[in-house]
């Protein structure tokens, strides 16, 4: 007993409360008591632990006790209550603390009025694992004017023991394997039942070898709403997949990555008894490293699920496979498959892992005629042997060169090296990866890679540095023009040129690659370092398309090696009706392109996917290794793919580079399907449901990609349909594009920039207070806005980073909302430039990739 102390309170009514209350504390109080009888005796009590406990004594008796329970904090205020007989007359009552740690404010009696309280619920129920297969469970206190008089602890719904009212505990054992959900009730003498606690699921541990499934790659024939395959296999029972409804059968497919021994699937639903018992009809296919189809593993087979009994089904399975798909083709519960987690048990197989341990160069500190070597270490960390493949070498991550590595034994190591020759001075960062076309099956492909935190640095050495840039005459012909050809060249390096003759050559090429025009000529004598001179040529009669313009000029006697890789420069050239757009546009189905998937007959017919086509004609991808393959025209690093996907489908479809995979693009219907009738087409896009009469228009929807290396002209992309890509994808065209890095502020004294701590709204209110001030610049980034952007009062730029970088995007937890720029009339003269704007519709992304105006 350590005495208590008074302090203001918050409770209703205000004064002071009563706090600081220990064991064994106590408090006096003199009660004349009126009539004689049963009352109810209520406590105002408030406390941040559930270890309080109220005895009301008369003398030496016990005349009650209650248990405080955890209010939440120490001015939270409730109201407990006892139920205790009085005799009348003048008499002292005792509340004396027999467990610590409360706040009183105020007590009442009141005479008869018993069992008008009914229990509360038990609070904060959790549970914790002193030891595998043991759960120890914890609660706090119900209430009540009754009393507690036990709790009573379920599992799976089904009854699993009481303890007594003042008991907070209780251990349950449950094999480890075993997902349970539990809850808790408290009940009084007369069997009154307060209502449930809040519930708690411990998910059962995987057996039969590790969960190989979790975070693996994996996809779905079709989904629902939000709930995606990821939902399936990322470790949460409380997330779900669910298939598109009545569009059996439903696949859900995880890839493994390489072989693994398999000896059981476990499928898991939510096991709260919100989930009503199912049964579902689900088959099991396989896919074996080495083979390109899948094959039968269980056959369709009704299995329950049953919340009583964690909501888990198990399915033996005894095969070597890499892959594995559910095939759905019933469920009780739902019109679609459903699985809450997907666990494949099993342990991997022997296979190979290779990793880039090292990476050098000779000489180590090179000048700009020295003959470079990379060197990297490659190691089989895996549990058998690999075949002969390849490493890469990047500088700055553009590709440098390409070594063999031999077969290699478990847990051999090879050193492999490249002549990459003389570079200019730069520092370079050094990357090697091994295997990137994916040609060895193995268990982890994450650890391919390795990057020398040492950049490989080149000292410069005297030398004349010749550029050709093509220019005509006018800039923007129209076809029937006269167009005349130059080139000017600039020495931009630190020497300056020799005297003698310097050959400069032009071709000018179509879209396919055919010269249409060969024009030369000659520069004789020295040009100073820093200096220009421009080359006349020739003439052209201008007509439509799009064109490639490469100036050329011979290597000078001053000139290193090194200095020679830009001695021939490429440009897009563009003659015809609207912008002269920054992207070339290259149809699938181009007779230039190689294929082996399916090129569709060209139609007119809405609806279908060669009559919704761009070219009225697309190529169709339906298994593993199909692809169409596109030649760059000019140099790119960013593509933008048009492709149309199943119905309710999200996934990948792969891009490779001179058959180097780079990555994959993210391609989904979710913006198309759009359906109408049609004499509803002019309604199309405002209702994205389907229904009886109605057909699925807009098939298709454009998906972007930016890669980190610019590909020269000439290079094979590939697009191609890998395992655990989408099941089949139609592709319309491909729009490449050579993206400059992220611009910077222009001006940082003409314009505000808009940062994280600044929004575009605070920096365009400062550009309004300052006139010395242009406008505002926006960085790289994705920056949501909520609503068009307001330009009044001056002429105002709005300047981004690039198309590419600079992103104003909507919401993406609201449709209908359209983003951009309404400019007054007082805002004349504005332009807006190197960004886009991203918004929502129903039924898709409306997607601006530039915009640039200026109003009159």
């Amino acid at each position: 007993m350590s005495g208590v102390q008074t302090e203001p309170t918050s409770d209703t009514g205000g004064g002071l409360n009563v706090g600081w209350i220990d064991a064994g504390d106590w408090l006096d109080y003199s009660v004349n008591v009126a009539e004689s009888g049963t009352y109810t005796v209520e406590y105002r009590i408030a406390s941040n632990t559930n270890t309080g406990q109220i005895q009301l004594r008369s003398g030496q008796t016990t005349l009650a006790t209650t248990t405080v329970p955890n209010t939440g904090g120490w001015q939270n205020w409730q109201t407990v209550t006892a139920t205790v007989t009085l005799t009348q007359g003048l008499q002292t009552l005792r509340v004396y603390a027999g467990g610590p740690s409360f706040n009183i404010n105020w007590i009442n009696f009141k005479l008869g009025d018993t069992g008008t309280q009914p229990l509360t619920a038990p609070s904060n129920l959790a549970y914790s694992q002193p030891v595998s297969g043991t759960i120890l469970l914890t609660w706090n206190a119900s209430t009540g004017s009754t009393g507690v008089q036990s709790y009573e602890i379920y599992a799976n719904d089904q009854l699993r023991g009481t303890v007594n009212g003042s008991t907070l505990t209780f251990t349950d054992n449950q094999p480890s394997t075993a997902t349970v959900t539990y809850y808790v009730i408290a009940k009084d003498a007369a069997g009154n039942a307060s209502p449930r606690s809040n519930s708690v699921t411990r998910v059962g541990e995987v057996t039969g070898g590790s969960n190989l499934a979790l975070n693996k790659p994996i996809t779905a024939s079709s989904t629902v709403h939000t709930y995606v395959a990821t939902n399936a296999n990322d470790g949460d029972i409380t997330t779900y997949w669910e298939g598109a409804p009545n569009a059996y059968p439903n696949q859900l497919t995880v890839s493994l990555g390489a072989n693994a021994n398999i000896s059981s699937i476990v499928l898991k639903l939510n096991p709260s008894s919100e989930w009503g018992t199912r049964t579902q009809t689900i088959q099991v296919l396989g896919r074996e490293q080495s083979a390109s189809s899948f094959v039968n593993l269980v056959s369709a087979t009704a299995y329950t699920f049953n919340p009583a009994t964690g909501n888990t089904v198990t399915i033996p399975v005894t095969a070597t496979t890499a892959d594995i798909r559910l095939v759905f083709t019933s469920n009780t519960g739902s019109s679609a498959g459903q699985v809450a987690e997907f666990q494949i048990l099993g342990t991997p197989a022997a296979s190979p892992d290779l990793t880039v341990s090292g990476l050098s160069w000779s000489p180590t500190s090179p000048n700009e005629t020295a003959t470079i070597t990379l060197t990297a270490a490659v190691k089989n960390v895996g549990t058998a042997s690999s075949p002969a493949t390849t490493v890469n070498f990047y500088l700055n991550n553009a590709l440098a060169g390409t070594a063999t590595v031999g077969a290699l034994a478990q847990g051999a190591s090879q050193n492999v090296s490249v002549n990459i020759g003389a570079k200019t001075a730069a520092s370079y960062t050094v990357k090697a990866v091994v295997d990137e076309s994916n040609t060895v099956v193995e268990w982890d492909k994450t650890n391919n890679s390795f990057t020398n935190p040492t950049p490989l640095v080149v000292s410069e050495v005297p030398s004349s540095d010749l550029v050709p840039a093509a220019v005509w005459s006018p800039g923007n012909p129209s076809a029937g023009d006269t167009v005349t050809f130059s080139v000017n060249l600039k020495n931009q390096g630190n020497i300056a040129s020799s005297s003698g003759t310097h050959a400069v050559t032009l071709l000018l090429k179509d879209s396919q690659g055919n010269t249409i025009r060969s024009l030369n000529g000659n520069y004789n004598g020295s040009i100073s370092a820093g200096g220009s001179a421009n080359v006349s040529l020739g003439t052209w009669t201008a007509a439509n398309g799009n064109y490639s313009v490469t100036a050329t000029v011979a290597a000078d006697a001053n000139e290193i090696p090194a200095k020679q890789n830009n001695n021939s420069v490429t440009t897009g050239f563009y003659i015809g009706r609207g912008a002269n757009m920054p992207f070339t546009i290259i149809e699938a189905e181009s007779p230039a392109n190689k294929t082996n998937g399916t090129i569709l007959a060209p139609n007119f017919k809405p609806g279908d996917y060669a009559g919704e086509a761009s070219g009225r004609s697309a190529v169709y991808l339906d298994g593993t290794g199909k692809y169409v393959e596109f030649t760059l025209t000019s140099p790119a690093n960013a593509f933008v793919l048009r492709s149309s996907v199943a119905e309710n489908t999200t996934g990948t479809v792969s891009i490779y580079a001179n058959d180097v995979k780079k990555g994959s693009f993210t391609v989904t219907s979710k913006y198309s399907h759009v359906y109408a009738t049609p004499s509803t087409l002019g309604q199309l896009g405002y209702d994205n449901q389907p229904g009886s009469g109605l057909t699925a228009y807009w098939l298709y929807e454009d998906s972007q990609l930016l890669l980190n290396e610019v590909y020269p002209a000439g290079t094979k992309i590939k697009i191609q349909k890998d395992t655990g890509d989408v099941p089949w994808i139609y592709v319309d065209l491909l729009e490449t594009e050579n993206v400059a890095p992220p611009a910077s502020n222009p001006d940082p004294s003409k314009y505000v920039e808009v940062s994280a701590s600044k929004s575009i709204e605070q920096a365009l209110n400062e550009f309004r207070q300052d006139q010395t001030k242009k406008g505002i610049f926006i960085p790289a980034g994705e920056w949501t806005i909520n609503s068009k952007i307001f330009l009044y009062g001056r002429a105002t730029e709005i300047i981004g980073a690039g198309p590419w970088h600079t992103k104003l995007v909507a919401p993406k937890n609201q449709t209908n909302t359209n983003v951009g720029f309404n400019i007054s009339s007082t805002a004349d003269g504005s332009t807006i430039r190197d960004l886009s704007a991203w918004g929502t519709m129903s039924t898709e992304w409306m997607v601006l990739v530039s915009l640039s105006m200026a109003t009159e």
